[in-house]
């Protein structure tokens, strides 16, 4: 029920609020959440928020994809829709290598800020101009 009612509800949100709103809304609350499970020592807490987290995240790569589709010209679009997706698959090969290889030197312990700043730099990557001026 929770995977066919899901894109549903992000459609129905997305349309709503904007989808570039939208993309700040869930980048705040993956932060927010990944910090509870960082911080809050509960497991079963920390398993609904890494679930929700999941939620959260699982529909940024399409808005992302459809916002850039909006906002670049058509001459660079079928281009630059190829460097994205060639980086976000590159990210997906080198991170968990970086992530191993931090965890190996440091120990588990320091996964959680790896996390969290990695969420950072996800939602600077998003345009601020234009979501107070739109």
């Amino acid at each position: 029920m929770q995977t066919s009612s899901n894109p549903v509800i992000d459609m129905l949100i997305s349309f709503k609020v904007g989808e570039r709103r939208v993309l700040f809304i869930y980048a705040i609350l993956a932060i927010v959440l990944e910090l509870v499970v960082w911080l809050v020592p509960s497991l079963v807490g920390g398993a609904i928020a890494v679930s929700v987290i999941g939620v959260l995240l699982g529909p940024m790569y399409p808005i992302a994809m459809n916002q850039a589709s909006r906002t670049l010209p058509r001459w660079i679009l079928t281009g630059s829709i190829g460097w994205i997706a060639g980086f976000g698959q590159a990210g997906s090969a080198v991170l968990p290598f970086m992530t191993g290889a931090i965890a190996g030197k440091h120990g588990i312990k320091s996964l959680q800020p790896l996390y969290v700043h990695s969420l950072l730099i996800v939602f600077c990557m998003i345009d601020f101009a234009r979501f107070f001026f739109f």
